[in-house]
């Protein structure tokens, strides 16, 4: 039986393409002052990538 696999590849993609420029904005925006839900965002999309 073949799944398919289209749907996961979507987001796989889109989560690629995406990720990087929010980690991106997210790094170069860092200080002393950065609070915790920015830094959080940046964990989050690193994170997202490592799954797929």
């Amino acid at each position: 039986m073949s799944m398919d696999l289209s749907e996961f590849l979507d987001v796989f993609l889109e989560e690629c393409f995406e990720g990087p420029v929010v980690m991106e904005s997210g790094l170069l925006n860092l200080d002393e002052g950065t609070d915790l839900e920015e830094i959080t965002a940046i964990f989050r999309v690193v994170h997202s990538i490592e799954r797929g």
